[in-house]
């Protein structure tokens, strides 16, 4: 993640862990982006996904999100399932 942010503000970065819960994650993202809008003056916010659905699918949602977070959004897949 990268982004040009100022030593004045604040660096958060969300880490989220899901298993099947496309809806959800794509619920969580819209609200945490509605609250970094608001906390634009103070803080930079980025976020991590961990995806655990062996198949992956919560890529195609966190690719909806690519260029919506200041500091960027990534996506990692461990596909365990447990």
């Amino acid at each position: 993640m990268s982004a040009d942010v100022t030593s004045e503000r604040t660096t958060v970065v969300l880490c989220v862990g899901t298993y099947r819960r496309n809806d959800a994650l794509a619920a969580l993202l819209e609200s945490v982006l509605v609250a970094a809008d608001h906390a634009h003056e103070v803080a930079a916010v980025g976020a991590v996904v961990v995806d655990d659905n062996p198949d992956g699918s919560a890529k195609e949602v966190i690719e909806r999100y690519r260029e919506r977070f200041e500091l960027g959004i990534e996506y990692r897949h461990v596909g365990r399932g447990n």
